[in-house]
């Protein structure tokens, strides 16, 4: 609960941390479950490749950035690394529910829709 605190006050990096460390002990929870093989396979099939690779690449991002020294922006990057290791979690899980993909796309036009008619 602290590190959410963190995140809220502008200190992204505690949050940042705690949230790739869970998403890191979440992937390997799936391995233990399927094997590495298999989630290796699974993770670099033709429709999940580029967002896994998107997924792991901010969780390495995410933890890299956290312990460089402290720059203009880094907070800013850190929540955008943040938002998009999110994102790409969601649109991997949704790869393994049969037309998740498409049920994902028809919600966003719907809300988009929405949106643009006031």
């Amino acid at each position: 609960f602290g590190s959410w605190t963190s995140l809220v006050r502008g200190k992204p990096a505690r949050f940042a941390i705690t949230y790739s460390l869970g998403n890191i002990i979440a992937m390997c929870s799936t391995c233990f479950l399927m094997g590495p093989q298999r989630q290796y396979r699974n993770m670099t099939s033709s429709k999940r490749r580029v967002t896994s690779a998107v997924y792991v690449g901010c969780l390495i991002a995410t933890v890299l950035v956290c312990f460089l020294p402290h720059f203009k922006a880094q907070e800013l990057v850190i929540l955008i690394l943040i938002i998009v290791q999110f994102l790409a979690l969601c649109w991997y899980s949704l790869s393994y529910i049969p037309f998740g993909h498409r049920m994902a796309r028809g919600a966003a036009r719907q809300v988009s829709s929405n949106f643009a008619l006031g």
